[in-house]
């Protein structure tokens, strides 16, 4: 019974080749489509899902207009964190970072660190 399913598939792809290719061209982009937006969202859920208290950390962005258009980038002022934690009480800590060039002088030598990160206190308390 199955190989008469396949044989009458098979003819019917060789007489209808242009309809046949259609179909399959479409069920095979949308597959494809299917399997990459189940990826980009495993992948957006699973991100930074490997901290002990994910569930209580936010991400501060800054959205400001240039040229009249919009943009939005994850940094912000340095009074942010200090001034939500005075003004919501919701707000355990915070961690501000700051990345910069400096030149490292352990003993004798001296050296160029392009990422030089800086942190507040709490970062090891935040993150995990």
């Amino acid at each position: 019974m199955f190989k008469t399913y396949w044989l009458t598939a098979i003819r019917y792809l060789k007489k209808h080749k242009l309809y046949a290719a259609i179909n399959i061209t479409g069920l095979s982009i949308g597959l494809a489509s299917c399997l990459l937006i189940i990826v980009y969202t495993r992948n957006e859920l699973r991100y930074d899902s490997f901290h002990a208290n994910k569930e209580r950390m936010v991400r501060a962005t800054m959205e400001y207009q240039m040229s009249g258009t919009v943009n939005q980038v994850a940094t912000t002022g340095t009074k942010l964190g200090p001034q939500a934690k005075r003004t919501f009480p919701a707000v355990e800590s915070y961690v501000r970072l700051f990345q910069a060039t400096r030149i490292m002088q352990p003993g004798q030598q001296s050296f160029e660190e392009h990422n030089f990160l800086y942190a507040d206190k709490d970062f090891f308390r935040v993150f995990s």
